[in-house]
């Protein structure tokens, strides 16, 4: 017999993060810090909140529902990405078997690109938060103490009558530094054999992860950031100074972190707001790595940086192709991602990093390919992320692949680095994309200078060896 269990309604909330495929076995973690804000920003309104994150422990249905039970939340909040969404509804699923009353609540990047699809496609979703979910979650959970419509919440989509309706829009935040600080005592770390960003291996009870600004200034196809916020898309806010360094102060004094993770998507972007921040990192003797563009960073700065303690630099490249940089709207050039990295080699920063994508634009060629290895082998990186693109609902990528007919289906658990592609491009086929990730890895990493360069750190190289054995064995055969 279907249990169904009452729910008082008690000011607590619950946020949960599902499961990835692999259950754990994945080249990185972060701890879910936009889960810690948001139980942050609804505690500092009274409510008690809990986190699950299931992508660092075991997803038990009974113990989750116990958990529930005992527990007696107002609603339950579920965030999941493009490739965890099916995951997320099967935990929903779970949930509504047993409390089919209890409110469920969905947001993150994928459900606020396609709202409705996403209600209609997964059935035991309620509501879908659309964009910056602090003060619409707030606005809904008082909604339901109080029993008044939730129609008049702005940035949902949600059911009635059998139908799904598209509230309004709402505004962003205009001033982030009303946002409280994560509740960081909320987070698990107990990954520490999972790095944070390639290179950085000094274990996560040691490393914060921290935003400072919210947005992107730029319009790259493949981007799914734009499609995450309402509003101007092209609008970045920035935290103040004075709120960032007491947020990296709180880290060093009362968490004891010794290395900030910036995860801004160009911490360099305002050169007026960033140097007190590298001041205050280098007062606490904390080191830290940013994303940079490659046009937004010159030598001084990058001294300046290296003085501050900051250890990495990421540069998204993309390609090493100037005509894929164009049709991607990548907005830089080959011979600026050229002086970088010399710069960065110039100045002694200790671990240069190169993103680059394959088939981040459906006209990439073989010979765009070997261009982008020609770079590599130019600009020297310690470290490159090789990523197939992916049509992200939202994108414009995804748009110019639907117009082609280039996407084959909507199985969004492939939508990832873990499993074929379940779309291609006009060159090349799934498994032709997948062979040629596969070839550019053992191009960049399974040579003699590399291994020769990581065996001086055995921990790196360790870390090396695992996460090579994941890459090759625990993904599926092209």
């Amino acid at each position: 017999m279907q249990k169904q269990y009452l729910i008082k309604k008690l000011k607590r909330f619950i946020i949960i993060r599902p499961f990835t495929k692999l259950r754990g076995k994945i080249y990185s973690f972060h701890p879910p810090l936009n889960l810690a804000i948001l139980a942050a920003f609804i505690e500092k309104e009274g409510f008690e909140t809990r986190i699950f994150d299931y992508e660092s422990e075991y997803y038990d249905k009974n113990i989750l529902l116990n958990r529930i039970k005992s527990y007696s939340p107002v609603a339950v909040g579920l965030t999941a990405y493009t490739n965890t969404i099916n995951n997320a509804h099967v935990i929903a699923g779970d949930i509504k078997r047993d409390f089919p009353e209890l409110p469920l609540i969905l947001g993150g990047p994928h459900s606020t690109a396609i709202p409705c699809e996403t209600l209609e496609e997964f059935p035991f979703f309620d509501i879908v938060v659309i964009g910056e979910g602090e003060a619409t979650l707030l606005c809904l959970l008082n909604s339901f103490l109080d029993n008044t419509p939730i129609q008049n919440v702005k940035g949902i989509a949600y059911r009635k009558n059998g139908g799904i309706i598209l509230g309004h829009a709402r505004e962003l935040i205009s001033d982030l530094d009303t946002i409280p600080f994560p509740k960081r005592e909320m987070l698990i770390t107990s990954n520490s054999d999972r790095h944070f960003s390639r290179g950085i291996l000094m274990g996560n009870k040691y490393i914060a992860s921290m935003y400072t600004s919210r947005g992107c200034a730029f319009n790259c196809i493949f981007c799914a950031v734009k499609s995450s916020y309402s509003g101007d898309l092209k609008r970045v806010r920035f935290r103040s100074v004075e709120n960032v360094n007491e947020e990296i102060a709180l880290c060093a004094k009362k968490y004891d972190y010794r290395h900030i993770c910036f995860q801004d998507d160009s911490f360099t972007l305002n050169k007026s707001r960033f140097f007190p921040i590298a001041d205050k990192l280098k007062e606490l003797h904390l080191t830290w790595n940013c994303d940079v563009r490659a046009n937004t960073i010159d030598r001084d700065t990058l001294l300046y940086m290296k003085k501050c303690g900051c250890v990495k630099v990421s540069i998204g490249v993309e390609s090493g192709s100037q005509k894929i940089l164009d049709l991607i709207k990548k907005k830089i050039t080959v011979a600026q991602v050229k002086n970088a990295f010399r710069l960065c080699h110039e100045v002694g920063i200790k671990i240069k990093e190169g993103t680059f994508i394959i088939g981040s634009h459906p006209d990439e060629t073989i010979e765009d390919i070997e261009k982008s290895m020609a770079l590599i082998r130019e600009i020297k990186p310690d470290f490159v992320s090789l990523a197939i693109g992916v049509p992200y609902p939202g994108t414009e990528l995804r748009r110019i692949m639907q117009e082609r007919n280039l996407i084959e289906s909507n199985e969004w658990q492939r939508y990832s680095l873990s499993d074929i592609p379940v779309w291609h491009t006009e060159y090349f086929s799934a498994e032709q994309l997948l062979k040629l990730q596969k070839k550019l890895v053992r191009y960049v990493y399974l040579t003699p200078q590399y291994f020769l360069k990581s065996i001086n750190n055995p921990k790196l190289l360790l870390h090396l060896v695992r996460a090579g054995f994941q890459f090759f064995f625990l993904r599926p055969k092209a």
